[in-house]
């Protein structure tokens, strides 16, 4: 027993998990490595990120730089008795682990009630032997057991010798190359072809992606899109991707994916998007956004582009990239009367005509989701300082979504409340296109603001 009194306390053996975990990408064949921090790692040890147990805790995460080919290796200097770690597993799982119970009502014989009592308990023990409180253990379950070395780098390092240019190869062979930069390649590959390299990389969108979780991979509507530097085919990133039909009330009839009509058509949609912490700030997130927008606005079959879930800073990655291929298209440019909008004696009827034409080409022509397409217009007239008129379908906008709330507020307290939700609004919309104001050159038609 220790002499220490400060071992007696709790919080002596309570580790932060995402401080503990180190991520490396590493050069096998040059020696080279990159290391960093996980953004998350509540889907893995739970919402407090904490690991209950050991002192000096490190985690460490190594992958191939071109194949992530992965290891796992867990140090600490101590460790709690294994018995008390899974009893303290079990307390934060809430499982009833007790079986003694005692039944005053009963003299002896089961009813059904017991019965029933009996399955529960039972399930209640199949349950017990899953809760796992190894931080080792739990990463290795996430991860792909044929693939993963634990512990031993020697062994891994022939591992990854061994893999060398598979992927590079898997791509070339059954994926499609659909851009090409200076620094970079973007290819697009059916999951069903890379589900074992997919297998490989998935633990990256639990630790960077906030509410991410694994893609049902088995389904081959999936798609992976794959980014890599072009001088060390590195994998940069990689985004998940599927279509889904676009019913618009009718019905056809086909038996298999392969008798599909032709005129069929889909909604693409990106749902885990991901650019490895080494290559991020390097405009590396706006070639990939552009390479896989651009490659489905080239498809006819699909008639939309939209996003799940995207969270804060992937809306301004796409903002920013999208607001840049409207404004650089002239023939949406050229739709936009900017003297239409500055004369006060036109007919509203007018303005909202030419504003739904608008609207309608983004969604038709470029593909936009119709929200996406309402943000990226209104962007557009306030960059053009179009503000009288824009400000107007905005609040009428806000009135939509607000109704009920709104509803609760008297006419002055209602107007003062709209006209300073649409105030924060463009002021967002300011934020967002202010480096383009500055970088850009202006398009023709836009006013200068005095």
């Amino acid at each position: 027993m220790s002499d220490n009194i400060e071992d007696f306390k709790p919080e002596a053996w309570v580790a932060n998990a995402t401080l503990s975990t180190t991520i490396s990408l590493v050069d096998t064949f040059e020696g080279k490595l990159a290391s960093f921090k996980p953004s998350f790692t509540y889907p893995i040890f739970g919402e407090t990120e904490q690991v209950f147990g050991y002192k000096d805790l490190e985690i460490i995460l190594a992958f191939d730089s071109k194949n992530f080919t992965p290891f796992l290796n867990v140090k600490f200097s101590e460790k709690l008795d294994d018995e008390l770690l899974l009893e303290k597993a079990k307390m934060d799982a809430n499982i009833d682990y007790d079986d003694e119970e005692e039944d005053e009502e009963h003299d002896g014989q089961e009813d059904q009630e017991d019965v029933e009592q009996d399955f529960e308990d039972e399930e209640n023990e199949e349950e017990q032997e899953t809760v796992e409180f190894d931080p080792l253990i739990k990463l290795a379950k996430l991860m792909p057991t044929e693939d993963l070395t634990i512990k031993d780098e020697e062994a891994w390092t022939r591992k990854c010798h061994d893999d060398k240019d598979l992927v590079k190869n898997i791509l070339h062979t059954d994926g499609e190359a659909i851009a090409t930069t200076d620094t970079a390649l973007v290819y697009k590959i059916n999951i069903s072809k890379f589900k074992n390299i997919h297998d490989r990389l998935k633990l990256f969108s639990l630790l960077f992606i906030e509410g991410a979780s694994y893609i049902q991979d088995d389904d081959e509507v999936w798609d992976v899109y794959v980014m890599l530097e072009k001088d060390t085919d590195k994998i940069i990133g990689y985004a998940t991707c599927y279509k889904y039909w676009n019913y618009n009330g009718g019905s056809k009839a086909f038996d298999s994916l392969a008798n599909v009509p032709q005129d069929y058509s889909y909604k693409g949609r990106i749902s885990q998007f991901l650019i490895f912490p080494t290559f991020q700030n390097k405009k590396f997130g706006s070639l990939f956004y552009n390479a896989i927008y651009e490659s489905w606005l080239k498809d006819n079959s699909i008639i939309e582009i939209n996003v799940e879930d995207p969270n804060e800073s992937f809306d301004a990655l796409r903002d920013k990239n999208d607001f840049n291929r409207i404004i650089k298209t002239s023939q949406f440019m050229s739709m936009i009367d900017s003297s239409l909008y500055s004369k006060s004696n036109q007919p509203k009827e007018v303005l909202e005509k030419n504003y739904i034409q608008l609207l309608d080409f983004l969604q038709t022509k470029m593909k936009f989701q119709y929200k996406q397409a309402q943000r990226l217009l209104e962007m557009v007239f306030i960059y053009l300082n179009l503000d009288d008129f824009i400000k107007l379908v905005m609040m009428k906008r806000v009135f939509k979504q607000n109704y009920e709330v709104l509803l609760d507020f008297s006419k002055e307290d209602r107007n003062e409340k709209l006209a300073e939700t649409v105030d924060n609004i463009k002021q967002e919309y300011f934020e967002r296109i202010s480096l383009l104001i500055e970088s850009d050159e202006p398009p023709s038609n836009k006013k200068q603001k005095i």
